[in-house]
């Protein structure tokens, strides 16, 4: 059966058809886009809690990205090119992380991470608009690579 059994091209003029096929085409990428998965990487993400002497506790969390359209949201959110490297990951070259703390109940000191899969050393580690992660996201990315095993070469965070 056709997708929309009831569309009907009467009384429609040639320029809004072409404005609907425009419109249709554009959904059915971004659908096909976002469908777009792969399956996780090897490495783990971790998650633990943080007591500082003052403030609150924060929870750390590091997160696998495992589609097009996290891939798309995370690049949106932090105003960056990850959402272009989907490709790399369905590949199986590359995998992409968040590293998150949580307190207060708000989500700060993000930073996506890009890590080399063959090599398991950090590419690029990038806070919002691709600037250098700040000093408690930093620290948290080189706990949760220790942790699964990953290297964070120092010319990554600068």
């Amino acid at each position: 059966p056709p997708p929309r059994p009831d569309f009907n091209v009467t009384g429609r003029t040639p320029a809004s058809l072409l404005r609907l096929v425009a419109a249709w085409e554009a959904e059915e990428a971004r659908l096909e886009k976002a469908t777009r998965c792969w399956p996780a990487c090897d490495l783990p993400g971790a998650a633990w809690e943080e007591v500082p002497a003052h403030g609150p506790r924060i929870r750390w969390q590091v997160q696998e990205l495992l589609s097009e359209a996290a891939l798309v949201r995370e690049g949106s959110a932090m105003s960056h090119c990850v959402g272009t490297y989907g490709g790399a990951c369905r590949a199986g070259g590359s995998a992409i992380f968040v590293v998150a703390g949580e307190f207060g109940g708000f989500v700060q000191n993000r930073v996506t991470v890009e890590v080399d899969l063959a090599t398991r050393v950090v590419r690029q580690a990038r806070g919002k608009a691709n600037s250098t992660p700040n000093p408690p996201a930093c620290a948290a990315l080189m706990r949760g690579a220790a942790k699964v095993g990953v290297q964070v070469p120092a010319d990554v965070l600068m």
